[in-house]
C-alpha cells in the first residue's frame, strides 16, 4: 500500500481530487491521510492528543510526503511537480552536503520542516520570474516577501555559497527579483508596485518597503518596535511600518487572545505617525472589534492621517530624491546635539513634526532639542534645548498615549477638507489645501 502523508494545509477532499489525477499519471497512491493538528481544524478537540500520536507515527515512518511511481519512490522535486501539475527545476531548493534539497524548521518552534527556494539558481529564477508576472498581470501590485530568514548555516546554495555566507543575502535577493519582475509589469500600466519585505541586507534600502516582522500587541514592547524602525532608518531604509494592533498577543495561559483595547490603541495610534501602517494580526484588528471607544478614536486618528498625506508626501519625495528617511532618530536631524544622541523613544517624522510615544509609562521626561515646539493639540508652545514633563492617562479616562510637537518656523500641508475618507489620487490642486503653520509671530 502507498500512503501519502500530509498535513493540514489542504482538506482531504482537495486531495483525493489529486489522487486521481496523479493517478492517471502512472502513479499508484491507494490512500491517502491528512493530519490535523490545530484545534480549530478538529471536529473533536478532546481528540487531538490521540491525533497528534497518530500523525507522529506516520511522519516517524514516512520521512516525508514522498510519492511513488513504477514502484519507486519519486524525489522531493518530482512530487512536488505532480502534486502542483508544475515543471519547477530539479535544482530549484537550496541544498544539503548530500545534494538533496535541505529541510529545516522555518522558525524555531515550527512542527514541519521546509525546504527553500534557491534565489541564485538562474533555472530556477526564470522559472520563477513568470509565475510571479503571472499573477502582477491580473491586477496584483503589492507582494509580501514573509520569512526567509531560518537557513541553516551547512546548506549549499547553486553559486557554492555556504548557507553562513548567504543567509543574509539571501533576503535580499529573495525581495529584489520580485520587486524587480513586478516593476517590469506595473512600469507597463503606468503603476508604483510596492514589497512587503520582513528582512533584509545590503541594498534592501532600495526596494520599498519594510516592516517589522511578527510583533506584540503589549504595549510594553511597542518602545523594541519603535527602536528597530528607527535602526532601519540609520541603515537607510525610509518606507517602513509595522502590523497596528500588534501581530500577535499571548493570553496568560499562552492561548492567542486579542489584545485589550489600551494596548490596541496604543499600538494603533504610533503606527499611524509611520512612514506606512497596515493593521494585521492573528486575531481581528478592525477597530469596530474593540468597541465604541476604540472605533471612534481609531476613525479620528486615521482621518488626520489622510488630511496628513500632502506632507507624508512631500517627505517621502524628500526621501526619494536625498536618502534621508521618512523617520528620523533625533541624533540624525540634530547630530551636533550630545543630548539628542541619547534619545531613542522619540523621533522625527519628516523635517517638521517630533512625535513621542507614551508606550506603558505613566509619566516621563521628553527632550525638546533648539528651537521652540508646539502641542498641534493643545497648542502650548515649549523651548527647546530642555526637558518637559509628560502625563499619561489611559484612553478609557479620555487620555492618549502620544504628542506630536511641530517645529517652530514650519508649514505643514494637509487637506482642507475635514473628513477624508479616501486619499485621491489626482494632483491636487492648491485649493484643495490648507497649512497647519508655527511661525515665531503666531505666538508673540
Amino acid at each position: 500500500m502507498k500512503v501519502l502523508v500530509i498535513s493540514d494545509i489542504h482538506g482531504s477532499s482537495y486531495y483525493a481530487k489529486k489522487i486521481k489525477e496523479i493517478n492517471k499519471k502512472g502513479c499508484t497512491i491507494s490512500k491517502i491521510i491528512t493530519i490535523y493538528t490545530r484545534k480549530r481544524t478538529l471536529t473533536k478537540p478532546d481528540r487531538i492528543d490521540e491525533v497528534q500520536q497518530v500523525r507522529k507515527e506516520l511522519v516517524d515512518k514516512f520521512t516525508f510526503s514522498g510519492l511513488y511511481k513504477d514502484n519507486q519512490k519519486l524525489t522531493f522535486n518530482e512530487s512536488i511537480n505532480l502534486l502542483k501539475g508544475d515543471t519547477l527545476p530539479v535544482s530549484s531548493f537550496i541544498k544539503n552536503k548530500e545534494g538533496h534539497p535541505a529541510m529545516f524548521k522555518a522558525t524555531a518552534d515550527s512542527e514541519f520542516l521546509c525546504a527553500c527556494f534557491d534565489f541564485t539558481n538562474p533555472e530556477f529564477l526564470a522559472w520563477y520570474e513568470e509565475r510571479v508576472k503571472k499573477i502582477v498581470r491580473m491586477g496584483v501590485s503589492v507582494i509580501k516577501t514573509d520569512f526567509s530568514e531560518a537557513v541553516p548555516e551547512d546548506v549549499v546554495f547553486y553559486n557554492g555559497m555556504s548557507g553562513r555566507e548567504g543567509h543574509n543575502l539571501l533576503t535580499y535577493l529573495y525581495a529584489k527579483n520580485i520587486y524587480t519582475w513586478m516593476k517590469e509589469i506595473c512600469d507597463e500600466r503606468g503603476e508604483l508596485p510596492m514589497l512587503w519585505g520582513r528582512s533584509g541586507y545590503v541594498g534592501s534600502h532600495t526596494i520599498p518597503a519594510a516592516w517589522a516582522g511578527d510583533s506584540s500587541s503589549d504595549k510594553a514592547s511597542h518602545s523594541a518596535i519603535l527602536q528597530a524602525g528607527l535602526g532601519m532608518a540609520m541603515s537607510g531604509v525610509s518606507f517602513w511600518g509595522y502590523d497596528l494592533g500588534g501581530f500577535y498577543n499571548t493570553g496568560y495561559i499562552g492561548n492567542e487572545e486579542r489584545p485589550n483595547v489600551e494596548d490596541y490603541l496604543s499600538s494603533v495610534q504610533m503606527g499611524l505617525w509611520m512612514p506606512l501602517s497596515r493593521a494585521h494580526g492573528k486575531t481581528p484588528r478592525e477597530p469596530w472589534q474593540y468597541g465604541d471607544m476604540a472605533l471612534k478614536e481609531v476613525k479620528k486618528w486615521i482621518n488626520f492621517r489622510h488630511r496628513l498625506v500632502p506632507y507624508l508626501y512631500h517627505t517621502a519625495c524628500q526621501s526619494h530624491q536625498s536618502g534621508i528617511p521618512m523617520i528620523r532618530p533625533l541624533v540624525m536631524e540634530y547630530p551636533k546635539d550630545p543630548i539628542a544622541k541619547t534619545q531613542n523613544l522619540s523621533y522625527m517624522l519628516g523635517d517638521a513634526l517630533l512625535i513621542s510615544p507614551g508606550f506603558d509609562r505613566d509619566e516621563y521626561e521628553l527632550y525638546l532639542p533648539e528651537g521652540r515646539w508646539q502641542d498641534i493639540e493643545s497648542k502650548e508652545v515649549y523651548e527647546g534645548m530642555t526637558f518637559v514633563h509628560i502625563e499619561n492617562k489611559a484612553f478609557a479616562d479620555g487620555g492618549t498615549s502620544l504628542r506630536v510637537f511641530q517645529k517652530e518656523g514650519t508649514s505643514i500641508p494637509l487637506f482642507a477638507q475635514k473628513e477624508v475618507l479616501h486619499v485621491p489620487a489626482q494632483l491636487w490642486k492648491q485649493e484643495d489645501l490648507e497649512f497647519m503653520t508655527f511661525q515665531k509671530k503666531d505666538v508673540d
